[in-house]
């Protein structure tokens, strides 16, 4: 179930908050979200796609980033794993470094909670941030 909500990347708009839109042709989608009171749109491309177990991404324009999620059954709830390797968005959201990655993470681990409590109604995950390389890590069970 975990995984297929996440592959149902029309949905998100329903499920995160600060996903505003997205369109899917394909492997390719295009994304609008609304980030620390900004629009930002990408296109990006399904990389891997290994039904459900994990999906890998890469962006193709606007804010440069890739990433995989990982899906694994423990007992009856599932171990998500995602892991996103970003270039912090520049231009009109520029500022200091470690300002911009702690806002970006703050709202991504904002949207893991939101999606898991979408599916599930009840709770929140551990999401640790990573060193503000660009790298962040968030571990959750649903």
């Amino acid at each position: 179930m975990v995984f297929h909500a996440w592959s149902d990347f029309e949905n998100f708009p329903r499920l995160v908050r600060l996903v505003e839109d997205v369109r899917v042709n394909g492997k390719r989608s295009h994304w609008k979200v609304r980030l620390n009171g900004r629009t930002l749109e990408w296109d990006a491309e399904l990389t891997q796609n290994i039904p459900n177990q994990a999906l890998g991404w890469k962006s193709l324009n606007g804010p440069k980033h890739t990433g995989r999620i990982n899906f694994s059954p423990l007992g009856r709830d599932t171990v998500v794993h995602v892991v996103m390797n970003y270039g912090p968005p520049g231009g009109e959201l520029a500022g200091d470094l470690t300002g911009q990655t702690a806002v970006l993470e703050q709202c991504l681990a904002q949207a893991l909670r939101q999606f898991k409590a979408a599916l599930e109604g009840k709770g929140q995950e551990t999401v640790t941030p990573m060193q503000s390389t660009g790298t962040y890590r968030a571990h959750k069970e649903i």
